[in-house]
């Protein structure tokens, strides 16, 4: 139990790291309004973890899981709702029901 914890403390931590280096960002993606190689390389992260039943139960990390990252970190949130609405990686990369199967 004690290591579970301290890996969802180390978590919430990056997130919370995350979350200060996009609301420095110029918009809401590392590259303002249009995906940069920064956002390519945290999408599969953030993709993995909001669809991750073992984050739906730790706790303030299902903010992730559920899409209501606003509630915790507004910034990720934001990412998220830039990065759904980019068609590009909507088609080719963004996670799907058959993806990640649960």
């Amino acid at each position: 139990e004690d290591e579970r914890a301290a890996a969802v403390a180390a978590a919430e931590a990056a997130l919370t790291a995350l979350d200060g280096a996009l609301a420095d960002a110029t918009g809401p993606l590392f590259g303002g309004e249009v995906p940069n190689v920064a956002d390519c390389a945290v999408a599969p992260f953030l993709e993995r973890w909001s669809r991750s039943p073992a984050l739906e139960q730790a706790g303030a990390l299902a903010d992730l899981t559920k899409g209501a990252a606003g509630t915790r970190w507004p910034a990720i949130a934001a990412w998220q709702g830039a990065m759904a609405a980019y068609g590009p990686y909507t088609r080719r990369m963004r996670a799907d029901e058959y993806s990640q199967a649960r």
